[in-house]
C-alpha cells in the first residue's frame, strides 16, 4: 500500500490529462402489445412481449415466462373513477414444460355473433409465443398499431375517446388501411368504413350491444432486474430498469444488493417518477466478480394493524465489475475534528504511477499529489496545506474535488505488444463537516409497543430498558423522558387513542433531533424508509424527515448532526437510507484509521435487512429477540466492539436459535465500544 508523498506540481503547470466520462450501460427500450390492456402494475416495468387475443367471448393473455415465476393478472372494465382494478389471480404459476404462459379471462366479451365475424378473427398462440390469425379475411373494421408491434383487433373494442392517431384502421369493404384519428367516434362513423355500422345476428342494421371493452395488466410477482444477465461486465454508472409486482401495498424502496446490503449508492425511495429503475455506480464497488440482486420493499398501505408490508429479492446474478479507477472506500466528509482529509482509491493496474489533482470549491485548481502503487491501492492523508512556495492553508473551502489519474503499461490487446496508457477518474467530492459536538453524546431509547397483546411482551420491555439503564449508568441523559431505567414506551394499535400515540411520536421526534442526542436504540415496527407502521405521518418518522432535520442528506450541509451509534431493531431498517439519514456511512467495516484520517467521529449503524418476526400472533413473543438484545448488551459492556458483541450474542448462547445473525447488518465502524468517541 502506498501513501501520498506530499509532492505537488507547481500551480499553473499543465500536463496531458483528461476527464473520462462515466460509461452508461444502455438498455434497449422494451416494447409490448398495446391493445386493450395496460402492460404492468402501477410503478413497474411491463412484462415484455405481452400478447392479447380474442376467442369468442374470452380474452386470452399470453406472455413469455420461466419456471418458478408467478404472476399477477388484473382487469379494469373502463377507466371510470368509480372502478377499481379487479385481481383475476395474484399468484399464477408459470406453465411447466414451456417458456410461454397463457391466461384466459372467460365470458368477458359480450358478442352476439360469436362464431361469426368475430370468431373469424380469433387468435391463438403458437409454440413460439407469436400470434397467428386464423382467418386472413377480416369482415369488420380492425385497428393495428402503425409500428406493427401488435396484431390487429376489432375496432369496436376500443372505448369512446380512445386516441387512434398512432393506429391504422382497416376497412373490410375496400380492403384498404387508413391512418386513424384523434377522435374514435369519427373513425367508427366514417363513411369510408363500410362495415362500421353494427349488425345483429340476423344481419340487419338494428343496433346491438357492442362488445365490452377492457384493460389488463400483468406483472411478475417480486422484483426483477431487466436486461442484466450472468456474465455481464459492468462499468461506470449503470441504469437498470426494474420490474416489480405484488398483490397489495405501496412500493417504498428499490436497490441493488450484494450479501444483503445495498451497493453502488443504488437505493431509491418513493415517490417514484417515470420508468422504474435503479442507478448502480460501479465505481463505488471493487473490481471483480459480484453476485448482485434486485431488492424491493412495499409498505402495507393500511393502518398500524396492517403489518409491516412485504419485501422481495430477485435471484442473484453474477456480474464482473471493471473500472480502471474505483472508490470502494471513499468517504464524502472530512474535518469535523481537525484539518485533514482522506484520499482513497484503487487502480485496476497494480503497478502504476498515479496523480491526484485537487480543486477547491472556491479556490479552483490547488495542486497535485503524485505517487506510485505496486498493489493498486492509492491512499493519502492531506492536511489542507497547499504547495510551495505559498503553503496556503485551505480551511475555508466548502468541499474539495479530486481527479485521480493513473499511468501504466497495458498489455491487454490480443497480439499487440504492451503499450503505455493512462486513465482518469470522474471528479470525486468530499465535503467539509462542521459537526462539532457541544457536550457528551446523549441517548434516545424507545420501545414501540407493537407486541403488548402477546404473552411474554414484558421481556421485550426489559431488553430495551437495558439500553436506558446502561446510558444512565454512564451518567448520560436518556430521552424522551421516562421512569429511571426504562425505555420510552410508544403505544400501538387502535385501542390506544390517536392523540396519545401522536403525542408519543412527537416526543420521540423531539428527542431524536435534540442537539445532544448522538446514540439511539429503537425496538418496534420499521421498514427501509421509516420507523413505525402505517401511512399516518404523525404516527411514524420517515428517513427523509430524519435526514431533513439532522441535515445529513444531501451531503455538505454546514449544520449537520450525525449520530455516533444507532441500533434499529425493526424490519428492513438496514435496507434503505436510514443509515445515511442518521449520518452514518452506509458501508460495512469502515476502518477506524479511515475515520481518523478524515478527522471524523466513528459511527456505527445496526439494523435488519429482512422481515424480522417478533412474535406469534395471539400466542407469545419470540423470546429469542429479547434474549439476544440482552446478550449483546452484556458482551458490549464486557469490552467487545459492536460487531464482535453481536456475533458473541448469537454464538455463545443457546436461547437465541431463532436469530439469523447474517440478516443483522452492521454499517460504519465495527469496533465501536459503548463510550468510545462519545466526546
Amino acid at each position: 500500500m502506498s501513501r501520498a508523498e506530499g509532492i505537488y506540481r507547481p500551480l499553473g503547470e499543465t500536463r496531458n490529462s483528461y476527464l473520462k466520462p462515466m460509461k452508461t450501460f444502455q438498455l434497449g427500450t422494451m416494447t409490448t402489445a398495446a391493445c386493450l390492456f395496460w402492460a404492468s402494475l402501477s410503478q413497474s416495468v411491463a412484462i415484455e412481449r405481452l400478447q392479447i387475443s380474442l376467442q369468442c367471448t374470452n380474452v386470452v393473455l399470453s406472455w413469455p415466462s420461466a419456471a418458478g415465476e408467478t404472476f399477477i393478472v388484473q382487469y379494469l372494465p373502463t377507466f371510470d373513477p368509480s372502478n377499481s382494478w379487479q385481481t383475476l389471480t395474484s399468484s399464477l404459476p408459470a406453465e411447466t414444460g414451456t417458456n410461454w404462459t397463457v391466461f384466459v379471462h372467460s365470458n368477458v366479451v359480450q358478442h352476439p355473433n360469436c362464431g361469426g365475424s368475430l370468431a373469424s378473427m380469433a387468435a391463438s398462440v403458437n409454440k413460439t409465443g407469436s400470434l397467428k390469425v386464423i382467418s386472413d379475411e377480416p369482415t369488420e373494421p380492425m385497428a393495428v398499431r402503425a409500428n406493427g408491434l401488435a396484431p390487429p383487433i376489432p375496432l369496436k373494442l376500443y372505448p369512446p375517446g380512445f386516441d387512434l392517431s398512432d393506429y391504422l384502421i382497416f376497412d373490410p369493404a375496400s380492403w384498404e388501411w387508413f391512418k386513424g384519428t384523434l377522435d374514435l367516434t369519427s373513425a367508427l362513423n366514417s363513411k369510408d368504413i363500410a362495415g362500421s355500422q353494427p349488425q345483429n345476428a340476423n344481419g340487419s342494421g338494428d343496433a346491438v350491444t357492442p362488445p365490452e371493452t377492457g384493460f389488463y395488466r400483468v406483472v411478475r410477482n417480486g422484483v426483477h432486474l431487466v436486461g442484466i444477465t450472468n456474465g455481464m461486465i459492468l462499468s461506470g454508472t449503470v441504469s437498470i430498469p426494474v420490474e416489480v409486482g405484488t398483490a397489495a401495498g405501496n412500493l417504498v424502496v428499490l436497490s441493488v444488493r450484494e450479501d444483503g446490503s445495498p451497493v453502488g449508492n443504488s437505493p431509491v425511495h418513493a415517490p417514484f417518477q417515470g420508468l422504474l429503475q435503479v442507478v448502480l455506480d460501479t465505481t463505488a464497488m471493487s473490481n471483480g466478480v459480484h453476485q448482485i440482486s434486485g431488492f424491493a420493499s412495499w409498505s402495507s398501505g393500511g393502518d398500524e394493524g396492517s403489518g409491516d408490508g412485504v419485501d422481495s429479492e430477485s435471484p442473484p446474478i453474477t456480474v464482473t465489475v471493471y473500472n480502471e479507477i474505483t472508490f470502494p472506500t471513499w468517504i464524502e466528509h472530512y474535518g469535523e475534528l481537525y484539518d485533514t482529509l482522506l484520499i482513497a482509491a484503487q487502480s485496476a493496474h497494480t503497478n502504476a504511477d498515479w496523480h491526484v489533482d485537487i480543486y477547491g470549491s472556491e479556490a479552483g485548481y490547488i495542486g497535485t499529489f503524485a505517487g506510485h502503487t505496486d498493489d493498486g491501492n492509492i491512499y493519502g492523508v492531506w492536511n489542507l496545506v497547499g504547495p510551495p512556495p505559498t503553503f496556503q492553508i485551505y480551511t475555508n473551502e466548502r468541499y474539495f474535488e479530486f481527479v485521480v489519474t493513473t499511468a501504466y503499461v497495458d498489455g491487454s490487446a490480443p497480439g499487440q505488444p504492451p503499450a503505455a496508457a493512462s486513465s482518469a477518474s470522474a471528479p470525486k467530492k468530499t465535503y467539509r463537516q462542521t459537526d462539532n459536538w457541544t457536550s457528551k453524546g446523549m441517548w434516545v431509547v424507545a420501545n414501540h409497543q407493537a407486541w403488548e397483546n402477546l404473552v411474554g411482551s414484558d421481556l421485550l420491555d426489559i431488553a430495551s430498558d437495558g439500553f436506558a439503564g446502561m446510558a444512565e449508568g454512564f451518567g448520560l441523559t436518556v430521552r424522551p423522558n421516562a421512569p429511571a431505567g426504562e425505555s420510552f414506551r410508544i403505544g400501538f394499535g387502535v385501542n390506544i387513542p390517536v392523540a396519545t400515540r401522536t403525542s408519543q411520536w412527537a416526543s420521540l421526534r423531539s428527542a431524536l433531533f435534540h442537539p445532544e442526542s448522538r446514540n439511539f436504540f429503537y425496538l418496534g415496527h420499521g421498514s427501509p424508509n421509516q420507523l413505525g407502521a402505517g401511512p399516518a405521518a404523525n404516527l411514524l418518522i420517515s428517513a427523509s424527515e430524519i435526514s431533513t432535520n439532522l441535515h445529513t442528506i444531501p451531503a455538505g450541509q454546514t449544520n449537520r448532526h450525525g449520530y455516533r451509534f444507532v441500533f434499529l431493531f425493526g424490519c428492513e431498517t438496514a435496507s434503505g437510507t436510514l443509515p445515511e439519514s442518521f449520518g452514518i456511512i452506509h458501508r460495512q467495516n469502515v476502518k477506524l484509521e479511515d475515520f481518523q484520517s478524515a478527522a471524523l467521529t466513528p459511527g456505527t449503524f445496526v439494523g435488519w435487512n429482512h422481515q424480522q418476526s417478533a412474535g406469534i400472533v395471539g400466542a407469545a413473543i419470540m423470546t429469542d429477540n429479547a434474549f439476544y438484545i440482552q446478550h449483546f448488551q452484556q458482551e458490549w459492556l464486557n469490552g467487545s466492539g459492536v460487531k464482535v458483541a453481536l456475533d458473541r450474542a448469537k454464538n455463545n448462547y443457546t436461547d437465541v436459535s431463532f436469530i439469523n445473525r447474517s440478516k443483522l447488518k452492521v454499517f460504519g465502524n465495527w469496533e465501536l465500544h459503548p463510550l468510545n468517541f462519545n466526546h
